[in-house]
């Protein structure tokens, strides 16, 4: 099993709760992989590729969703969100 923590991904600018995203590593929140989103305020695990999300609340972009090795993530826009455990 793998071991890691559970993370609350909230919005850098209104701090509104985004996700709940299971992170196995230690450092910056670069990309979140779809499959490991545990908790979806915004709904982007059943969005397309190129799909941009925003925040619920403010309206800010916060990234874009490409496939990172062949698996479906959501690239963050660097600044925008802020993730707690």
């Amino acid at each position: 099993m793998a071991q890691g923590k559970v993370i609350r991904v909230k919005c850098g600018n209104c701090q509104t709760e985004l996700f709940r995203y299971f992170k196995d590593q230690r450092g910056a929140l670069i990309k979140l992989y779809l499959h490991e989103v545990r908790q979806d305020n915004v709904g982007i695990t059943d969005k397309p590729i190129d799909f941009r999300p925003k925040c619920p609340s403010c309206n800010s972009e916060l990234g874009i969703i490409t496939l990172v090795h062949g698996k479906p993530a959501l690239k963050v826009n660097r600044g925008v969100i802020n993730m707690r455990t």
